[in-house]
């Protein structure tokens, strides 16, 4: 049996594809500890996992203007983690270290340890490529946050990520600068963490032959998704659809619902997407894998400042879906964009091939054998 210890950090869809690879690697009969945020324990706790606090803010509890690119950058390269780190190591016996890809004040104190660690990129590497958005903000910062861990510049994330393994949990496909990543990135496919099913009811009869439209966006509360959600609603509205929305960062008395329309809080997404023929997402990178992994075809409208509007984008070169503007779509195009969809098979076909693809992948044995 090995000793792992997780690095990760409260985000949004960087903690499932972790899970989904402790939850292999426990199954191998290997111990799994995360580090992180003490917001992030009733989560990671509830799912059987021991759980070392590495910092007990929440920076999710600040206003959304003051979050991404903002005290974000506070959490991704924190100084105190260059203390809490080795101290957590000192604590704890650890054979191996897997740091979430943003943890870059974790990262440089961990390359201080005489320890094997990996990087997790849970979303995809071109994002973080050098000169995009993520490295012009962040550069500097991490560079002075190395400086204090004693260790060497870097001119880019890639390279700061290229002394060891970096599992890319994704595919190649939904990566438009796959080619040129480098050699250390191993792209092992999607990984899904598995949640209990919480035993969802659908208010319409067995018999009704509407197709079934997802609208899900973030569970991350960065921004406010109201504005998306019933501008969909209202493409949707009539008879010809069934309207299921999981928002649990939306007030419910603000979304605006008809006689079509079913709304919860949260639903696992392995639990609903199998009754679902077309999914409006917000096209982060753990929903366009989910509806990906289950052939369901996508409406993207992604929100600002993060690797959602490069996902929508490629969403839409593959032909597995189309992208608008998730900010100034207007009910009439995202109403013609449903059509289209619907009327066209080859937006089924692509995302059914792109299903097999992932399971071919099997992202989650492949991640956590590298790891052993």
């Amino acid at each position: 049996m090995a000793r792992f210890l997780f690095i990760t950090w409260h985000g949004g869809g960087n903690v499932p594809p972790a899970m989904g690879i402790a939850q292999e690697l426990k199954e191998r009969g290997h111990k799994v500890t995360f580090a992180g945020y003490e917001s992030q324990r009733p989560h990671i706790a509830g799912l059987g996992f021991p759980f070392a606090c590495i910092d007990s803010r929440n920076w999710m509890d600040l206003p959304p203007e003051q979050r991404m690119l903002g005290e974000a950058t506070q959490v991704w390269v924190c100084l105190d983690h260059l203390h809490q780190i080795p101290e957590l190591f000192a604590r704890e016996q650890v054979d191996a270290v897997l740091v979430d890809c943003m943890m870059q004040s974790a990262l440089a104190a961990v390359e201080n340890l005489n320890l094997p660690y990996a990087v997790l990129v849970h979303s995809i590497p071109g994002f973080f490529a050098p000169d995009g958005l993520f490295d012009q903000h962040m550069m500097d910062p991490i560079n002075a946050i190395r400086a204090q861990a004693g260790r060497s510049v870097v001119s880019s994330s890639w390279e700061a990520w290229s002394s060891a393994p970096v599992i890319c949990a994704t595919l190649p496909e939904l990566d438009p600068l796959a080619e040129q990543v480098p050699i250390s990135f191993q792209y092992v496919g999607p990984v899904f963490e598995h949640l209990p099913p919480l035993g969802w009811q659908s208010p319409w009869s067995v018999d009704d032959p509407r197709p079934l439209v997802l609208i899900s966006f973030s569970t991350h509360n960065q921004w406010d998704e109201t504005s998306r959600i019933n501008r969909t609603l209202e493409a949707l509205s009539g008879n010809h659809y069934r309207a299921l929305v999981t928002s649990c960062m939306t007030e419910m008395k603000e979304i605006i619902k008809s006689e079509n329309t079913a709304v919860s809080h949260y639903l696992p997404h392995e639990e609903i997407l199998p009754l679902v023929k077309m999914a409006v997402i917000h096209a982060g990178h753990g929903t366009v894998t989910n509806c990906l992994a289950h052939g369901v075809p996508m409406i993207c409208l992604p929100n600002p400042y993060s690797d959602q509007f490069m996902l929508a984008a490629q969403v839409e070169a593959l032909g597995a879906g189309l992208a608008l503007d998730g900010d100034n779509a207007t009910v009439e195009e995202i109403t013609q964009t449903v059509k289209r969809i619907m009327s066209d098979p080859s937006y089924f076909a692509t995302a059914k091939r792109l299903a097999g693809e992932i399971r071919s992948a099997q992202g989650g044995y492949r991640a956590a054998s590298m790891l052993e």
